[in-house]
């Protein structure tokens, strides 16, 4: 709660902070074509419309208070105190996961570990939203519901699309626990069915494209490799991918 109220990381005010504004202020169906006609900064919100939504019931609210009662930048309490709710939710996930465990030495770890704390409180970065989701997708898939699972995990993609490098290790898991069974099939179809309805919509705008899906984050990830000789690559991913599936 200290670091919320005191500090106010460049990412929140200077890049989410004022496309989520304007999602605000002028309400479109496409948030990202109506940032960019305004706004040339296309990394302002590199994150799909789950993210949007998660961040935008609080932030309006701290919106409408800075703008009819007192103007103290609640907008940006409320952005923050999402990131803080997932915290949670992440935590409660973390929880029924590791039910075996001492649970206060989660909590102690979970909320004492300098990585969150510096990337969600002092750096600004979103990615506790993906994050939360995909826990909570494991959770699911730990306890054999195949068809939540893949909706909670479609979430996680939409929210931030570079979570599609998770992808494979469930399909992977799924078919060396169960083999290519109805289980797969329903985690595939509620996984497709989510991801069509928010990603179908926004593939004829460019600045969708621009924004979320050619995110120089998603390209790294997927162009990793290693070099040896004059024109060798040996890309990481594949490997990893390939490798999972004898273990």
């Amino acid at each position: 709660i200290f670091l919320i109220a005191s500090i106010s990381p460049s990412l929140t005010t200077n890049l989410f902070l004022p496309f989520l504004k304007n999602s605000i202020e002028n309400f479109s169906l496409n948030p990202w074509d109506n940032f960019l006609l305004t706004n040339n900064e296309i990394n302002s919100f590199p994150y799909g419309l789950i993210m949007v939504i998660a961040y935008f019931p609080i932030s309006f609210f701290g919106n409408l208070i800075d703008k009819f009662i007192y103007d103290f930048n609640f907008i940006e309490l409320g952005f923050k105190l999402t990131s803080l709710l997932f915290d949670y939710f992440l935590l409660i996930f973390l929880s029924l996961i590791t039910s075996n465990k001492s649970k206060k030495l989660l909590i102690f770890c979970f909320w004492l570990s300098p990585i969150a704390i510096y990337t969600n409180y002092i750096h600004g970065q979103l990615d506790i939203v993906p994050i939360a989701l995909l826990i909570c997708s494991v959770f699911f898939i730990k306890n054999n519901n195949y068809s939540l699972s893949g909706l909670i995990l479609s979430l996680s993609i939409s929210s931030k699309f570079s979570m599609l490098i998770a992808l494979p290790f469930f399909i992977i898991y799924i078919y060396k626990r169960r083999g290519i069974q109805q289980e797969l099939f329903k985690f595939i179809v509620s996984l497709l069915i989510l991801n069509l309805l928010t990603f179908i919509p926004y593939l004829s705008s460019i600045s969708f494209w621009e924004m979320v899906l050619k995110t120089k984050e998603l390209d790294r990830i997927y162009t990793i490799f290693i070099s040896y000789g004059s024109n060798l690559r040996l890309y990481v991913l594949p490997v990893v991918y390939i490798f999972s599936l004898y273990l």
